[in-house]
């Protein structure tokens, strides 16, 4: 009975192989076992585990010869581990712990196999594609030469013999964020002719003392004859006029060296340098007085420079301020100016040393709608302000109504002539904006529908199409874009404010007028 029981017994699970028999044992190693006793041997499947222990517990069967079953599992218990990975990835850091990490299609590191490092390129990041170290662009960017040394060496959004893919041609024609531009013709961009009519104030209050010497009249006088003589302004357009006005319609010279030289017959006569009239009926409140020029508007040279210090020399302070129709009047003389030249810009420049004292209307707001007026109207006439002096601020008010922002404030306890100076320049450069002449081609009749605009950033940025909209109230807030001052008949082309801000604050950045291809539109 008792050797029944000792008989071994042998089983085989997933688990755990026992081996029976003489000298017999049974081991398995992470993937596999193997038993030996029988002469028996199989191989487990994939895994880490441990080996079994033999035939009776403890590791190892010791009698005949029996035979040993080996493990037939993923994993067994006892022993070393080891591991096989997926087809595509590899332990490539040995690190049992993470498994097989690498995966080997696209493992810049690891590319195909392990150790293999894909480099990066001087315009393109380093790249393993389907396991082969390769090239992929940056948007923008193409390996269209096909060599792998300098890789994406070609700019896509502006190579016209490789516009928007490698190998696309335009031809005669630019290329443009990366499609043909299809132009015929490129030409610069060129602002349209500015004109300024300065509506000067000649109140007694302009006479009083600065703190340097001189008074705010000599001071501004002095400004505007330097200004008027700098070389780098010449051919700006300028003209002039005077507040106040006599009521006789004229503006009385203060110094003459004959009785014409004081204006209206009532101004005079010329005495001892003085004209002595005065006009006798008071300051104008008429508009249509205000609105004829004491020098015509004309490009500043020699003749009209002249013409402009001459009339300056004969006025000097007298009186009150009647700014109202003052500034009414220069608005309507700028529009007729402007109709008359729609290829030019036209705009108000209203020098003062303060508020109104004379004519209705003398509130600030009500002058500032006037301001307003000018701006919104057809054609627009901006507005603006040089104050000088000091508790200017409501001529802000004045400026901002004309479509101008602020006003230009002087301090009289500074530098009046370098301050008021530096405002013209300001306004000059303002109100040339962003607003350009039509080019005509060099042969055929230009056609309107196919006119684009194209704005290069400055430092070689690529060049952009500004789209078309069809006027000012269409200007896309986020985009910008670009129309035309008269739809039927255009003599001009416009940037929208937010364009036109890109472009002033690119000094270097160059604008370009395309000719030939249809017109892009927002």
């Amino acid at each position: 009975m008792l050797s029944r029981f000792l008989v071994p017994l042998c089983l085989s699970t997933a688990i755990l192989a026992f081996g029976c028999g003489d000298g017999g044992s049974a081991s398995s190693q992470g993937g596999g076992g193997s038993g030996n006793g029988g002469g028996g041997s199989n191989t487990g499947g994939n895994g880490t585990g441990a080996g079994n222990t033999g035939g009776s517990i403890g590791g190892s069967n010791t009698g005949g010869n029996g035979t040993g079953a080996g493990n037939t599992g993923g994993m067994s218990t006892g022993g070393t581990g080891g591991s096989t990975c997926a087809s595509g990835t590899a332990d490539c850091n040995m690190n049992a712990a993470d498994g097989c990490e690498a995966i080997l299609l696209s493992d810049t590191n690891n590319c195909g196999s392990c150790g293999t490092v894909c480099p990066p390129g001087p315009n393109a990041p380093a790249n393993c594609i389907g396991g082969v170290c390769g090239i992929e662009c940056a948007q923008g960017l193409g390996n269209c030469d096909g060599n792998v040394a300098n890789n994406c060496e070609t700019n896509l959004n502006n190579d016209p013999k490789n516009c928007g893919n490698c190998g696309t041609d335009c031809g005669q024609a630019a290329c443009v964020s990366g499609a043909c531009a299809c132009a015929t013709e490129s030409k610069t961009a060129n602002p349209v002719p500015l004109d300024l009519f300065i509506m000067l104030d000649q109140s007694g209050s302009m006479d009083d003392p600065l703190q340097a010497g001189g008074t705010k009249w000599t001071a501004v006088t002095t400004a505007l004859k330097g200004f008027f003589q700098d070389p780098s302004n010449a051919g700006l357009g300028v003209g002039l006029q005077y507040f106040p006005l006599d009521s006789g319609g004229g503006a009385c010279g203060v110094f003459c060296n004959v009785d014409a030289d004081c204006g209206a017959a009532a101004c005079g006569p010329c005495l001892f340098g003085i004209c002595l009239g005065g006009g006798g009926g008071g300051d104008s409140c008429n508009v249509a007085d205000y609105a004829m020029a004491a020098v015509e508007i004309a490009p500043l040279g020699g003749g009209q420079v002249t013409a402009l210090i001459n009339s300056i020399n004969m006025h000097g302070p007298t009186t009150n301020t009647p700014t109202g129709p003052a500034l009414q009047g220069a608005i309507n003389h700028a529009k007729t100016w402007q109709s008359a030249h729609p290829t030019h810009k036209a705009v108000v420049v209203l020098a003062t040393d303060g508020d109104p004292t004379e004519c209705d209307p003398m509130d600030i707001p009500s002058i500032a709608a006037l301001a307003a007026a000018g701006v919104n109207g057809n054609p627009s006439i901006p507005t603006f302000v040089i104050g000088v002096g000091s508790s200017l601020s409501s001529l802000n008010a004045i400026a901002q109504g004309g479509g101008t922002g602020s006003a230009f404030l002087v301090d009289t306890g500074g530098n009046v002539v370098q301050q008021f100076q530096a405002a013209l320049a300001a306004i000059q450069d303002s109100a040339l904006g962003c607003e350009y002449t039509i080019p005509q081609p060099q042969q055929g009749m230009l056609d309107y529908g196919k006119v684009n605009v194209q704005y290069t950033p400055g430092g070689g940025g690529a060049p952009q199409v500004i789209g078309n909209v069809a006027n000012a109230a269409a200007c896309d807030p986020q985009s910008g874009g670009w129309y035309y001052d008269n739809n039927a008949m255009p003599t001009k082309i416009i940037l929208c404010d937010k364009q036109c801000m890109t472009v002033s604050n690119d000094p270097s950045g160059t604008v370009d007028i395309l000719l030939g291809c249809a017109t892009q539109h927002i």
